[in-house]
């Protein structure tokens, strides 16, 4: 790839296909014997590909109920362990239920 922006998905293919030969370099030497060249050229190519995909293929927020489901989730947690980050677990049932903000 002549340039270092990314257009089409050609030019992404190229690009994710030249990153991954630069890091098996990375991974097959000892880091002391990695240029610094070959870690600007990773940092370089990791940055225009991740535009490329944010572009692309944007990840939207989610709305706060969500979240706040999904972190329960993740840690395990119940609505009365909840309480103490909306002040009771009526309040916390009002939130998840859209009747206050």
């Amino acid at each position: 790839m002549n340039t270092l922006v990314i257009s089409n998905e050609h030019d992404y293919k190229i690009a994710k296909k030249h990153l991954d030969k630069l890091l098996e370099v990375v991974m097959d030497k000892r880091e002391e014997n990695v240029t610094q060249e070959t870690l600007g050229e990773i940092k370089l190519y990791s940055l225009i590909i991740s535009d490329y995909e944010d572009a692309l293929y944007p990840i939207k927020a989610p709305d706060p109920v969500s979240a706040i489901k999904f972190a329960m989730e993740q840690y395990h947690l119940r609505p009365i362990d909840m309480a103490e980050y909306f002040g009771s677990p009526s309040r916390y049932y009002d939130v998840l239920n859209g009747k206050k903000s």
